[in-house]
C-alpha cells in the first residue's frame, strides 16, 4: 500500500476521533451550523419522529449548544419505536455523537442501548425471467433469496453481512455451482466516525454513477461530508490487484447533484487509471435526467477507452407506497477499456452470460437502448419489466436483444 495513502487515511481517522472527543469536553460549546447533526435532526423532524420549534422546523441557521441538540436526540430516542430502519440508524449515530451530554441530562444511554436489537435481518426474494435472442444465448430464469444481517456490537460498531441463495429454473442441476450461491457475499465492520462512516471488509460500492465501478469492494473506506461528500477507498480487486478510489459528490441544490470518481488499479506495466464525471437533475416535476461519462488510461492502450450514458426517468417506484411507479429510457455506449468492474450492474447494460469467463467484458462492451418500467403492486414488492436492444460497442458485430420480467418481495 502506498505510504502516503496510509498517512492520509490515518490522519483523517485520528482527526475525526480527536475532533469528536474535543467537542464533547465542553457541552456548552456551540455546534457549527455545517455539522452533520443539523441535517440529521432536520430529517427526523421532516419524517415526524420529533417536533421542531413549534412550526415543524428545526432552526439550523444559528448554532446551538451540544446540550440543546442532546435534548432533541433524547426526544428522538423516546420515539424510536415508530422510526424505520434508516431513521433508527440516524438516531443511533446521534446517540454516539452526544453520548456524554445525554448521560449528563439523565438519559441512561447504556440502558437504552441494551434494548436495541442486537441482530436485525432484512432482504429480498426475487423471481426473474430473462430471455435473449441474437448473439450468444442467454436465458436467466431463477428464484433468488438475498439476506442481509446487521449485528450491533455497541458503541456505534456493527458487522453487516449479505448471503445469497439461487435456484435456476432451467438449469436446476447447477443450483450449487459458482455464481448460484454466495456465503458472506458482503461482510464488513462499520461505524460512524466524526461526520462520516468507516467501513472495513467486503462491501457493495457504486462510486459516482457506476460507469467505471459497480461491484463489491474489498478493503477499507471512509466517507465523510454533508453537502460535499467525499469517499476514500483502498483495497484489492477480485484479481488481487491493488486499487485506490476517490469520489466527490456535490449537492449543487435540491434538484441537482454532481459526482466525480478516480480509480487507480495495479497493472503490468504501471497502473490503469479511470475517470468518471456526471450529474443528475430534476428537469421538471417528476422527470429526472442522469448523464455521465468515463475514460480509461491504460498503458499502451489508446482505443475503446471512452464511455457514457444518459437516462431519463419519470416518477419513482417506492416500495413503501403501493401503486407508485416509474418509467425510464437509457442510451449507453460503454467500451471495454473505459470501465474496470461492472459485475453487479444489471440495470443499464447487458447482464453476464452463463459460463462467460470475463464478466466485465460483457458488462462493459455494449451500446444501445434500455427501456422499461417499475411498479409497486403492494407495499414491499416491486414488478420490473425492461427491454434492451443494442450491439457490442467495440466491434458492433454482436447483437443483444434481452427482455426481463422480475418480481421482488422485500422484508
Amino acid at each position: 500500500m502506498n505510504k502516503y495513502l496510509i498517512v492520509v487515511l490515518t490522519l483523517i481517522v485520528v482527526a475525526a476521533i480527536a475532533g469528536t472527543a474535543m467537542a464533547a469536553t465542553n457541552p456548552f460549546s456551540d455546534v457549527p451550523t455545517e455539522h452533520w447533526s443539523y441535517a440529521a435532526v432536520n430529517k427526523l423532524v421532516a419524517d415526524g419522529i420529533i417536533e421542531g420549534n413549534g412550526d415543524g422546523t428545526f432552526k439550523g441557521d444559528k448554532p446551538v449548544s451540544r446540550y440543546e441538540i442532546a435534548v432533541i436526540v433524547a426526544k428522538a430516542m423516546a420515539k424510536e419505536g415508530k422510526a424505520n430502519a434508516e431513521e433508527r440508524a440516524l438516531i443511533d449515530k446521534l446517540v454516539v455523537e452526544y453520548k456524554t451530554e445525554l448521560e449528563e441530562i439523565g438519559v441512561r444511554v447504556k440502558e437504552l442501548e441494551s434494548k436495541v436489537d442486537k441482530v436485525s435481518i432484512s432482504g429480498v426474494a426475487t423471481i426473474r425471467f430473462d430471455n435473449q435472442s441474437g448473439g450468444t444465448t442467454f436465458d436467466d430464469q431463477h428464484i433468488n433469496l438475498d439476506i442481509n444481517t446487521s449485528f450491533n456490537l455497541g458503541m456505534g460498531w456493527a458487522i453487516k453481512t449479505e448471503t445469497e441463495w439461487q435456484r435456476q429454473f432451467n438449469h436446476p442441476e447447477d443450483a450449487n455451482s459458482v455464481g448460484q450461491k454466495a456465503q458472506a457475499e458482503q461482510i464488513y465492520l462499520t461505524r460512524p466516525i466524526g461526520d462520516g462512516t468507516y467501513n472495513m471488509g467486503r462491501f457493495r460500492y457504486v462510486p459516482a454513477y457506476g460507469l467505471v465501478w459497480n461491484a463489491k469492494a474489498t478493503g477499507v473506506q471512509y466517507a465523510f461530508g454533508n453537502k460535499v461528500k467525499s469517499t476514500l477507498t483502498w483495497g484489492h480487486t477480485n484479481d488481487e490487484d491493488d486499487y485506490k478510489m476517490a469520489e466527490v459528490a456535490l449537492a449543487v441544490n435540491k434538484s441537482t447533484n454532481v459526482k466525480a470518481e478516480y480509480l487507480s488499479v495495479e497493472a503490468s506495466p504501471g497502473r490503469d487509471n479511470y475517470y468518471e464525471v456526471g450529474f443528475d437533475i430534476k428537469v421538471a416535476g417528476d422527470l429526472q435526467l442522469i448523464a455521465t461519462a468515463s475514460k480509461g488510461e491504460l498503458p499502451g492502450v489508446s482505443s475503446n477507452n471512452k464511455a457514457g450514458y444518459a437516462k431519463l426517468k419519470y416518477q419513482t417506484a417506492d416500495i413503501a407506497v403501493a401503486g407508485s411507479k416509474d418509467i425510464f429510457v437509457t442510451y449507453s455506449k460503454i467500451h471495454t477499456n473505459a470501465a474496470y468492474d461492472r459485475g453487479d450492474a444489471d440495470d443499464c447494460t447487458v447482464p453476464e452470460a452463463i459460463n462467460v469467463s470475463s464478466v466485465q467484458t460483457v458488462k462493459s462492451n455494449f451500446k444501445g437502448v434500455h427501456v422499461g418500467f417499475d411498479y409497486v403492486p403492494s407495499i414491499n414488492s416491486k414488478l420490473t419489466v425492461w427491454y434492451i436492444n443494442g450491439k457490442d460497442a467495440d466491434t458492433g458485430l454482436v447483437d443483444y436483444k434481452i427482455i426481463r420480467a422480475q418480481m421482488a418481495y422485500f422484508f
